[in-house]
């Protein structure tokens, strides 16, 4: 018996001793922050609202590209270095997403954000016939002016609330405009915000987040003896029912099989049912890949639009330029329906919205796996199956490629003085966002009818803005304002 514990003992001591000397030499030629032996970085992100800010400035201090340990995986490189983003961003083979993703794949199965390379290269061809077509977008403006008044009445009985967290009414309006205009169908999230729906897909982003900051977590045995899994299997099934739901009720609206329908022209839903209907995708796919949308298509969208709305109510100088150009194109504020022409001539209001995403881009960090050693020259490999972090908060606040970093200043982008790779908030690349074109359409709209209704001001009494990473940027204690009537002219 004492021969077995000394053996087990020198076992244990065996493996310590590998895994200290891996992890103290993997990447020895990238610098590493200073951390412990055995935690690695994990007790520098207790606070999850100092994460981004700790990250930003290791990466200001040390350099755009650095090691970050989180047991119990091996370091992985951290990356703001804009020539290195280019190298794997444009490149047609480093596209594969990061083992961190996989915490998704019950949720999400292998749609275009989770899936492996050759099914994400085969999918992401079919669909984006679905996206930045000018036909569909000039329809859309109808779509989103229509769900805007209901935002707007919703504000309005708010106007004597000094103090209101935004976020939520944004959500909602973003999850209507999405379902009538890549489903066909409304579902009325603006008068039904506590949905099981959404509740659900709010679950399972506190669930992924979870399981990617708790060790233990990340291993399936483990985790399926945790409160968090039975959790995601209840999240899972509400959301799945709903999708079953979704197809019941699109296929019993007239005209969804029509045989000479130009997919083209056709929801996304439509399109999905057409290439099931041809034997390309199972339903399972179709699942997946809807499941994928309605998360990543109304989260990031929202959370851009509330973010601007935040700081044009702490900048009333830019808030009254904005005016400004919304009474150069329509003449009066009152004007309720602006047609996509009118939308796109919102110059100013453009940039304001690009300084609010460098401020506060709604996916501050993503990630990749490398397929193939990439050679950054000075003898610095990144080696295949490596895991990376592009970390876009990091790239957006770092001085050396925008000047005063936490100063909301929307004329930076007047002209073309932005280093190429710098400026991340749709990624780009082969792996870009499918929907930037009609996010930033969706984004003018929404933030130019409520300017035109309303004046937006600071919470009273004022707070600090507690931002954290989750699996979009959040601000933990809401992202508040107050709000005044507009007097209209």
């Amino acid at each position: 018996m004492f021969l077995a514990g000394i053996i087990l003992l020198a076992t244990i001591s065996a493996i310590l001793c590998y895994i200290i000397f891996r992890n103290n030499t993997h990447l020895i030629n990238i610098p590493k922050p200073p951390c412990s032996i055995l935690l690695g970085h994990i007790l520098h992100f207790k606070d999850s609202t100092k994460i981004l800010q700790i990250l930003t400035n290791y990466t200001i201090q040390y350099g755009g590209l650095l090691r970050i340990y989180m047991p119990p995986t091996k370091p992985s490189v951290l990356i703001t270095d804009s020539e290195v983003l280019q190298v794997l961003l444009t490149s047609n083979k480093e596209v594969a997403k990061a083992k961190d993703y996989n915490f998704c794949k019950p949720w999400m199965g292998s749609g275009l954000l989770t899936s492996e390379v050759d099914k994400w290269k085969c999918h992401r061809r079919i669909l984006t016939p679905c996206f930045g077509r000018l036909s569909l977008l000039k329809n859309f403006t109808d779509v989103f002016d229509s769900f805007g008044n209901i935002l707007i009445q919703k504000l309005g009985a708010k106007v004597n609330n000094k103090d209101i967290d935004i976020f939520p009414l944004i959500k909602m309006y973003s999850l209507d405009v999405l379902f009538e205009t890549s489903m066909g169908l409304s579902v009325n999230a603006q008068e039904d915000i506590e949905g099981e729906y959404v509740k659900s897909l709010e679950r399972m982003c506190e669930i992924v987040v979870n399981r990617l900051k708790t060790p233990y977590k990340r291993f399936n045995f483990i985790y399926r003896f945790t409160e968090d899994y039975r959790k995601q299997t209840e999240a899972i099934k509400i959301i799945d029912s709903f999708f079953y739901n979704i197809i019941k009720t699109k296929r019993q609206s007239d005209g969804t099989k029509k045989s000479n329908q130009n997919v083209l022209e056709t929801t996304f839903l439509d399109l999905l049912l057409k290439i099931y209907e041809d034997d390309e995708f199972t339903m399972t796919d179709v699942k997946d890949e809807v499941n994928t949308f309605l998360f990543g298509g109304h989260d990031t969208t929202a959370t851009g639009i509330a973010f601007t709305l935040y700081a044009l109510a702490r900048h009333p100088k830019i808030q009254e330029k904005v005016i400004e150009e919304q009474l150069h194109i329509f003449g009066k504020l009152n004007k309720n329906s602006p047609s996509y022409e009118d939308l796109q001539n919102m110059k100013y209001l453009e940039i304001v919205i690009y300084e609010a995403l460098r401020l506060y881009p709604p996916i501050p960090i993503t990630g990749r796996r490398i397929i193939n050693d990439v050679h950054l020259g000075n003898g610095v490999i990144l080696p295949k199956n490596l895991n990376v972090c592009l970390f876009i908060y990091g790239c957006h606040h770092n001085p050396k490629y925008f000047p005063e970093p936490e100063k909301f200043k929307p004329e930076r982008f007047e002209g073309n003085n932005i280093l190429p790779y710098t400026f991340l908030p749709f990624s780009s690349g082969p792996r870009n966002c499918i929907g930037k074109k009609f996010a930033i359409l969706q984004m003018k709209s929404c933030i130019s009818k409520i300017v035109r209704n309303f004046d937006l001001q600071p919470s009273d009494p004022e707070y600090i803005l507690e931002l954290v990473p989750r699996m979009t940027l959040a601000a933990r204690n809401g992202i508040r304002l107050s709000i005044k009537k507009r007097t209209s002219d």
